[in-house]
């Protein structure tokens, strides 16, 4: 849950207004919420897309710099549970594959979030009820 000290709060942001994220607080904070997801969702992705092609895969670490994050607040019949749409975008990001291929990709996450239940100290039920990657788009 949520402190009353939370940078974000879910009524902040006019309704479908996507808002680009640029404090480096608030960029931190929602990065730091969203950490553990984001890291298993780019692992299932090339673990899923690569299967036959690796034995040994190693994503470049994040470097916030070469990140993207915007957030819109959502009011949907099919996101109940959910305020807001987070799109979060790492730029030319390498990834490894058997300590020798290298590529460099762009890949971007689209999440349906609950800020309200959003902690970076969430409980399994919480995580489940507090993000869901809906979209996951990979360039190389």
């Amino acid at each position: 849950m949520i402190s009353h000290s939370s940078p974000i709060e879910a009524h902040e942001y006019e309704y479908g207004k996507k808002t680009s994220i640029k404090q480096r607080d608030l960029k931190d904070f929602i990065y730091g919420t969203m950490e553990n997801d984001v890291n298993s969702d780019v692992l299932d992705y090339y673990s899923h897309k690569y299967k036959k092609d690796f034995q040994h895969l190693e994503v470049e670490p994040i470097n916030k710099e070469k990140m993207l994050i915007e957030i819109t607040p959502i009011q949907n019949q099919l996101t109940v549970g959910y305020t807001h749409l987070v799109k979060i975008k790492f730029f030319k990001r390498k990834v490894i594959f058997n300590q020798k291929q290298k590529i460099h990709s762009t890949d971007t996450l689209i999440y349906h979030v609950n800020v309200n239940n959003l902690s970076p100290h969430r409980d399994v039920k919480d995580q489940k009820l507090s993000v869901k990657l809906i979209k996951y788009i990979h360039q190389e």
